[in-house]
């Protein structure tokens, strides 16, 4: 809708909105298995304010454009402030979660360890093209969306199923 648009700010925070809540819920996930995390409701909390404040203050302006590689979002810089601690913050709290989990329980948890994996396929390759290419500092959350994919399958073949058989027992 972005490139095809004369509304690019509506599409520009609906796309913002959109993408808000994915620490949060990746948090939720990784409660479930590690079954001790006080940090997922503080990840909605700040998630929902986010959106709240997306739509609700007109002065943020979110002016996003199609490079033809990727979408670029514009917001002001407070705002983006705000964005990137939420977003890198509580991605990092849920690696966090994983990796504690994983030294402190004697469980053979294959589903935080898949988590875990996804983190990663999804992260630094992010990190990697942000530091090596210039170009692509601005257009970081759709190159986020593009290796979120990885992360996507992890979860979709290694970590739905082990999800699916604990809620049967």
């Amino acid at each position: 809708m972005l490139c095809k648009t004369n509304n690019i700010e509506l599409w520009g925070k609906i796309g913002a909105a959109s993408i808000t809540l994915l620490p949060a819920l990746g948090l939720h996930l990784i409660t479930y298995f590690t079954k001790k995390n006080k940090w997922m409701i503080a990840g909605y909390v700040f998630g929902i304010s986010i959106i709240i404040l997306i739509f609700l203050l007109p002065s943020l302006t979110i002016d996003a454009h199609f490079t033809g590689k990727f979408v670029v979002l514009l917001p002001q810089s407070f705002y983006k402030q705000i964005f990137t601690v939420y977003y890198i913050g509580f991605l990092l709290i849920g690696t966090w979660a994983i990796i504690y989990s994983l030294m402190t329980q004697n469980k053979n948890h294959q589903e935080l360890i898949w988590m875990l994996a996804g983190y990663m396929a999804f992260i630094l390759p992010t990190i990697i093209v942000y530091m090596l290419f210039e170009t692509t500092r601005q257009g970081v959350p759709s190159i986020m969306c593009g290796f979120a994919i990885f992360l996507a399958l992890v979860l979709t073949f290694k970590v739905i199923p082990g999800f699916n058989k604990k809620s049967k027992k």
